[in-house]
């Protein structure tokens, strides 16, 4: 059976993670963290190759892809803000290579649609209860 997909993504370096939902199902069909690897200097980066791997491995079904719109926060350092854009752009880029149709939206907009707050502790509780069979992913904090 084909398969018709939505992704997901959340673009973060630290807490960043892609999901797949299937509209045929109406069942989350997978949802990963955002793969990282530490470089030679002990910093983290999206590692690219098992990125696009994760998405290559879908992406003849995936319809649309929304991503977080994402922005400088007031307290965050200069270092970290590029690190955080850059990781949205690498993310954002292996999508279009994909030749995936992709829109940006802010956290409140999609949360609001799918009628959640900006507690996260909520959002993880409705995350498990929609897709019991993927429950262990929401228990950590970033999630």
């Amino acid at each position: 059976m084909k398969k018709f997909l939505l992704c997901g993504v959340d673009p973060g370096l630290h807490h960043g993670a892609i999901a797949f939902y299937n509209f045929e199902t109406k069942a989350l069909d997978s949802v990963f963290d955002i793969p990282t690897q530490v470089k030679k200097n002990g910093k983290r980066e999206i590692d690219t190759f098992h990125l696009t791997q994760l998405i290559d491995m879908r992406a003849s079904h995936v319809l649309l892809a929304v991503i977080e719109e994402v922005h400088a926060m007031p307290e965050q350092g200069v270092s970290s803000t590029f690190t955080f854009g850059y990781a949205t752009g690498i993310v954002t880029g292996a999508i279009a290579g994909f030749n995936i149709p992709a829109i940006r939206t802010p956290a409140a907009v999609w949360k609001m649609v799918m009628g959640l707050t900006s507690d996260k502790n909520y959002s993880r509780k409705v995350a498990a209860q929609m897709f019991p069979t993927h429950a262990e992913r929401f228990t950590r904090k970033k999630d």
